[in-house]
């Protein structure tokens, strides 16, 4: 008998252990932007797991952020934090099961 990683080989055949499957990691991304649609940068994103862990980034110049290396297959909260803006929508709930781009928040000047 011949074995090494999840294969092992006995009287000629293989048998495999059992493959489970592995959640893919994409990314999340997405823009802050004004309500005509000018990127505002150093706006605070914040990324919350359904199991309590949190990520945070700040928005680029462009008014763009990422989070690379998500889990798939849960639930997040995203969330912007700004001492100068309000949101008429302050958090998003999604469900994340592939890499997603279209995440937009509008900011009103305070």
């Amino acid at each position: 008998m011949i074995g090494g990683g999840r294969f092992t080989m006995t009287a000629g055949f293989w048998k495999y252990d059992a493959l489970y499957p592995t959640a893919a990691m994409v990314a999340v991304r997405g823009k802050v932007v004004t309500t005509d649609g000018r990127g505002i940068a150093n706006v605070g994103v914040v990324l919350i797991a359904d199991d309590g862990s949190a990520h945070s980034t700040q928005t680029g110049s462009f008014g763009t952020f990422e989070f690379s290396g998500v889990e798939a297959g849960r639930t997040y909260f995203i969330n912007v934090i700004s001492r100068h803006y309000t949101f008429a929508q302050p958090s998003i709930v999604r469900y994340v099961t592939d890499n997603i781009s279209d995440i937009a928040f509008v900011a009103y000047s305070n």
